[in-house]
């Protein structure tokens, strides 16, 4: 069994929200003995790993991206949103004990919500 938690916090860097910064972190939690793949271990039984990662955004336009997983892997990235289409590319290291070395992924998306759904606040 596991369990991740995890919290993210956007700051707007300037008064009109055009720049955001969003800093994330959260924590893998397992309960299995899994110590050979963790950073943390509390016993035999409890093992964690970290990930943090920041992304600015700009006018919700691009989203520029740069995180760190538990033993050394570091990813990046760049997401553009142009309408309803997004596209995302992620770049990922991984060490030589996974054997994959860099991976690429590019994944694109369509926003289906229309205004007229969204809740209304007050």
């Amino acid at each position: 069994p596991s369990l991740r938690l995890g919290s993210a916090y956007r700051f707007d860097l300037s008064a009109d929200a055009q720049h955001t910064l969003l800093a994330t972190a959260d924590a893998d939690l397992w309960f299995d003995g899994r110590d050979h793949a963790a950073q943390l271990r509390a016993g035999s039984a409890l093992a964690a790993s970290l990930h943090e990662g920041i992304e600015y955004r700009y006018r919700s336009l691009v989203a520029v991206r740069i995180g760190y997983a538990e033993r050394s892997m570091w990813s990046a990235g760049l997401g553009l949103i142009l309408g309803r289409l997004r596209l995302d590319y992620a770049y990922r290291s991984f060490d030589a004990v996974d054997q994959l070395g860099a991976t690429h992924r590019l994944t694109a998306g369509f926003v289906l919500e229309q205004p007229k759904w969204k809740r209304k606040t007050e």
